[in-house]
């Protein structure tokens, strides 16, 4: 018998919804992400750019761009949520699809989706990492970042494949 978040011997568990495949689960109850704080401002702003590391910790500032939650792995995908300070709007569909950037300082390259949630949640950006030849057995690390509009932001996003704390979630 097969059991991980999400679904349980191929069927999809209450309050979850599992799209690909394999599947990705993800929770439809609200994500227990800690409130941001936030950080000083300087007064030079034209250009920010901060860095941020997994911030499931509860360490987590009001930055750009940061992790919320933590990251989803399963045999061929990594399902990864951003927000961003502020929220942005886009004129076209294409315009949000090419926001957020992504690279990989080592290992594979998959093929990288990224897409904003409806409205009121304008600030969160879905992330689904396609590894068509599975999704390497060590741990590894996601550049992601943006420049928009005077922003810009960057979040490193490190994904342990074998940590329970990832949410492996296979269907």
């Amino acid at each position: 018998m097969n059991f991980s978040p999400g679904c349980t011997s191929c069927q999809i568990q209450t309050g979850w919804t599992c799209t690909g495949q394999p599947s990705v689960c993800i929770s439809n109850r609200p994500a227990t992400t800690p409130t941001p704080t936030p950080t000083p401002t300087p007064s030079n702003n034209s250009n920010r750019s901060n860095t941020s590391n997994d911030n499931s910790s509860g360490t987590n500032n009001l930055r750009p761009l940061y992790q919320s939650g933590t990251a989803n792995v399963n045999s061929n995908n990594v399902f990864i949520t951003l927000k961003t300070n502020p929220t942005f709007t886009f004129p076209n569909p294409t315009e949000m699809q090419n926001f957020i950037k992504s690279s990989f300082p080592s290992g594979p390259r998959p093929t990288v989706y990224c897409s904003q949630r409806a409205s009121p949640n304008l600030d969160t950006f879905d992330c689904l990492l396609i590894y068509p030849s599975g999704v390497p057995n060590n741990s590894f690390s996601v550049n992601f970042s943006f420049s928009y509009q005077g922003q810009s932001g960057s979040a490193t996003v490190n994904v342990n494949p074998l940590a329970a704390s990832n949410s492996r979630a296979r269907k």
